[in-house]
């Protein structure tokens, strides 16, 4: 989309200044944000942001494709983040996935 369009997906968050780029919240417009986020989803959020608002839900990979009837194959195209699995430590990790993201994905197929 345009520069307005990826602003309100929470892709876009920077300032030109100098020839550098700041890159900022894409809520708040603090420079603050969740690097993990960043470079996991691609998302200028930070940490207060995230929370609360569900433009920023995760969905755990078993949830996905239950709800969303996404594959593994198409879960591999987007961003994850590795979890320990609170409910089972000695398991393999959680990967969570941005909610909004999966959504998007089920809707284009």
């Amino acid at each position: 989309g345009g520069v307005a369009q990826d602003a309100a997906d929470g892709k876009i968050g920077s300032d030109h200044i100098e020839g550098s780029i700041i890159k900022r919240c894409c809520k708040c417009g603090k420079r603050n944000f969740n690097k993990e986020w960043h470079a996991s989803f691609g998302v200028l959020v930070c940490n207060k942001c995230k929370y609360g608002n569900p433009q920023f839900d995760l969905i755990p990979k078993s949830k996905a494709k239950q709800l969303y009837l996404v594959t593994d194959g198409e879960l591999n195209c987007i961003g994850t983040i590795s979890k320990p699995n609170p409910y089972k430590p000695s398991w393999a990790p959680m990967k969570l996935y941005l909610k909004s993201q999966v959504l998007e994905m089920s809707r284009e197929r």
